[in-house]
């Protein structure tokens, strides 16, 4: 997997997980605000359209200086499925494990270990809170 995918990926993790720019302009559109003001708001919020002086996101020493919601992998949907399918013993790919291409397989790691993380991270919250 090349650097560049590396940063989409965990970028696109990242904004769908943790930060969610897009749901929580649904919130506020479902509580009454007007969808252009929700969506100026959270941009503002989250420095969607800006380049910040320091660092907003610091994902695994990767440091993101504008909203990680800027960086979408094209092919984020079939990499969480197929980690989904490889969690139930189906393999993306014709053949067996060692017929599987080595990045694709690099992938479902990351992805793994990044939802790993986000489970700690959720599980920790829920402590917190009582």
């Amino acid at each position: 997997m090349s650097e560049s995918e590396l940063i989409l990926i965990k970028g696109h993790f990242c904004n769908s997980y943790y930060v969610q720019c897009e749901s929580k302009v649904q919130e506020h559109i479902k509580k009454g605000l007007d969808p252009d003001l929700a969506e100026k708001t959270i941009k503002t919020i989250n420095m969607c359209d800006q380049v910040s002086d320091k660092p907003l996101h610091d994902i695994d020493d990767i440091l993101f200086y504008t909203c990680v919601c800027n960086f979408k992998h094209p092919m984020m949907g079939f990499f969480l499925d197929a980690t989904e399918a490889y969690d139930n013993g189906i393999l993306p790919f014709k053949g067996g494990y060692s017929d599987q291409p080595a990045k694709m397989i690099e992938i479902i790691s990351l992805i793994k270990r990044m939802q790993l993380d986000y489970n700690i991270y959720m599980h920790k919250k829920q402590n917190k809170k009582g």
